[in-house]
């Protein structure tokens, strides 16, 4: 997922709407054996301005003050987004906010007021979900901190050092990358809901920035990975693989004829994974797969897992819009729902819907701020 800050560059956050008044204050507790645990709660009195200003920020008016980045949902009806400031940060060293919604989307509540968050994940069909706060630059020396709450973001709690990438299909199972001071990368697994983690095979095999590993679990054992290599020229060659056991082994699963084990061999095979456009990221739900990547090339979906792709129709070049709309992140659902996160060059965000494939949408917030 893309992390983005209009005013000076990319950062992380995360906020979302609320017309109460609550706020989450952070405090620490020592634990039994004498650890330090932090815990975030949420009071009903402190958070009044930061609410109402996002509350006020999401009404049918321009500009808007927060722009939405990432989000993760339980289901169709419940799940949190997080959010960065669009012009300027309102408090010093608080950039972002976590916001939930219980109707599909369409509002939401402010329900956390951290410093920054590099990511928000929920595993689907259950009450839980992780943050990832985004105070480290170089994680081989900072990783930073993972949060988990267990009442859909009432509450979160500390639980120990956060990975990249994070994917949870249960609330025990994830999976995350890690990379080395060599850019080095590495695909992790945990059994314990994100406590502690062993490392799996990584199918990429690709270092440096671009190298991460994208991955997207329905089942503790049922994944897919999306793969680059070295980005240049709008161009990137990517592969996509699968794995039947949690990560102990990869399949090649649809290609350029670069990543292909014999190239010259290759033939052009339709609804192969593009070179255009670089990649942003994947999701999974049942067989149907969605790829999305930058505003040069159309976001795709497969119904068939991963064998053709079909492309996102409001995502493809336009010759006559001069900004074409860039996906930011998808969270799909089983059978043919989906939402996701539109952004409109430097001027709106869209929340949006399907119901059947990606055929259609319906636009289910707007954010405008340009």
């Amino acid at each position: 997922m893309r992390l983005r800050q209009l005013s000076r560059g990319r950062a992380n956050a995360s906020g979302r709407r609320r017309t109460g008044v609550w706020l989450a204050a952070a405090f620490y507790v020592v634990g039994a054996a004498g650890t330090q645990a932090s815990t975030l709660g949420i009071g009903p009195d402190s958070g009044a301005d930061s609410a109402a200003a996002l509350s006020r920020s999401l009404a049918p008016r321009s500009p808007d003050r927060w722009v939405p980045e990432g989000i993760a949902f339980w289901d169709v009806r419940y799940g949190l987004a997080w959010f960065t400031a669009a012009f300027h940060c309102p408090r010093r060293g608080s950039c972002a906010m976590v916001g939930r919604t219980d109707d599909g989307g369409r509002s939401w509540q402010v329900v956390l007021r951290p410093r920054s968050v590099g990511q928000i994940v929920a595993a689907p069909g259950s009450n839980t979900a992780w943050m990832v706060d985004d105070q480290c630059d170089y994680w081989p020396k900072c990783r930073p901190t993972l949060f988990r709450s267990d009442d859909r973001g009432r509450t979160w709690h500390a639980i120990g050092r956060a990975l990249l990438g994070l994917n949870f299909p249960t609330t025990q199972v994830g999976f995350g990358s890690l990379y080395d001071s060599h850019d080095h990368w590495t695909l992790w697994r945990s059994g314990d809901g994100g406590r502690r983690w062993t490392a799996v095979s990584e199918p990429c095999h690709e270092d440096g920035p671009w190298g991460m590993p994208l991955v997207s679990f329905t089942t503790p054992k049922q994944g897919w990975a999306f793969c680059g290599s070295q980005p240049g020229a709008a161009d990137q060659l990517k592969a996509l693989f699968r794995t039947h056991d949690g990560g102990n082994s990869w399949r090649l699963l649809s290609t350029g004829c670069w990543w292909h084990p014999r190239p010259r061999r290759c033939p052009p095979v339709a609804g192969t994974v593009s070179e255009a456009g670089y990649r942003e990221g994947v999701a999974v739900a049942g067989r149907r797969g969605w790829i999305w990547v930058t505003n040069l090339a159309p976001a795709v979906v497969s119904a068939d897992g991963g064998r053709t792709w079909t492309p996102i129709p409001f995502t493809r070049a336009n010759p006559l819009r001069a900004n074409p709309p860039q996906i930011d992140d998808i969270a799909p659902f089983p059978r043919k729902s989906a939402v996701v996160i539109v952004h409109w060059g430097w001027k709106r965000s869209e929340l949006r819907r399907t119901d059947d494939g990606g055929h259609t949408w319906r636009t289910l917030h707007v954010w405008r701020y340009g």
